[in-house]
């Protein structure tokens, strides 16, 4: 549920980087190494968490103009807290309704930068086919001129956010399962190498 946000981080990533990056930069993300996950009160005992394994996606950011866009898939089938029925559970219609709403979307391009450093982007997240304003908040951003093994510019970093479910019509269980969920985001992208491959 959370993690699409994600990409935003490497957005903000391109913001910092050297000026081999020069504006307009367009990144692909890389999805071996992207993760959304999520968090969220289970029972009042503890916070239970899960991720989502198939998160893709693109980063356009003018680093000159300090604007760009972000459009973030996460894919729900992909949904992992290591409890196969769970697993199943969360694609039925009590939760994220996969048969109908297969997708996860984030498409942000509000930049907040504060001497030329992207501090978080803000967007709209759609969820079961209801569309709420979301902002990611960066905690950590890297950039490098050259990808060691794919040779190209690379972005990475991670984002977090906190959303109501409920806002999005998931209101299963509450409040035994809880209504908020924080989201946290590891992403990487990378230009796209001629061959489309990534590392």
């Amino acid at each position: 549920m959370r993690r699409f946000v994600t990409s935003l981080l490497c957005a903000a990533a391109i913001a910092a980087a050297p000026q081999a990056l020069a504006a307009p930069a367009s990144f692909k993300i890389d999805p071996t190494h992207t993760f959304v996950h999520f968090e969220i009160m289970h029972l009042g005992l503890s916070h239970f968490t899960g991720r989502f394994d198939d998160v893709d996606g693109s980063i356009v950011y003018d680093r000159e103009a300090g604007t760009g866009k972000v459009d973030i898939r996460v894919q729900v089938a992909s949904a992992n807290t290591g409890v196969e029925k769970l697993d199943q559970h969360l694609q039925t219609d009590e939760f994220f309704h996969a048969e109908k709403y297969p997708e996860v979307r984030f498409v942000g391009d509000q930049f907040t930068v504060t001497d030329g450093e992207v501090l978080a982007v803000s967007g709209e997240l759609t969820l079961l086919g209801v569309t709420r304003p979301v902002t990611l908040q960066f905690t950590h951003f890297n950039c490098l001129d050259a990808h060691p093994m794919a040779r190209v510019p690379a972005c990475g970093g991670n984002a977090v956010t906190n959303i109501k479910r409920s806002d999005f019509g998931m209101d299963a269980y509450i409040p035994a399962v809880g209504d908020d969920v924080r989201l946290s985001v590891e992403v990487e992208a990378l230009i796209p190498q001629e061959d489309g491959e990534g590392a």
